[in-house]
């Protein structure tokens, strides 16, 4: 739920800054990598399964990652799958990585 949310308000807050939204797809299609944060405690919703992001959220997302792929001609993104905390995973936007 909240890796979900966090790719929702990621969305919706790119939809009303339309030269911010160009510029990240412009990232991610230069690097051909997408980050997501989720968080691996919040079963059913994002979980780490086999040391693999996991859950309804993370099914989401990746369909969300699949129309971002469509969007910039790139139907193979790299998806760096980010674990961490709901405070922690709040500021990654677009392809900027977080730093510990």
């Amino acid at each position: 739920m909240k890796a979900r949310i966090t790719v929702v308000l990621f969305l919706a807050a790119q939809a009303f800054a339309g030269a911010a939204l160009a510029d990240a797809l412009d990232r991610i299609k230069s690097a051909n990598t997408i980050n997501v944060a989720y968080s691996p405690d919040s079963l059913p919703f994002s979980f780490d399964k086999d040391g693999q992001p996991t859950g309804y959220s993370i099914d989401i997302c990746k369909r969300v990652i699949s129309q971002v792929g469509h969007a910039v001609g790139q139907s193979n993104l790299k998806v760096n799958w980010i674990a961490g905390s709901t405070l922690r995973s709040t500021p990654c936007h677009g392809s900027r990585p977080i730093r510990s």
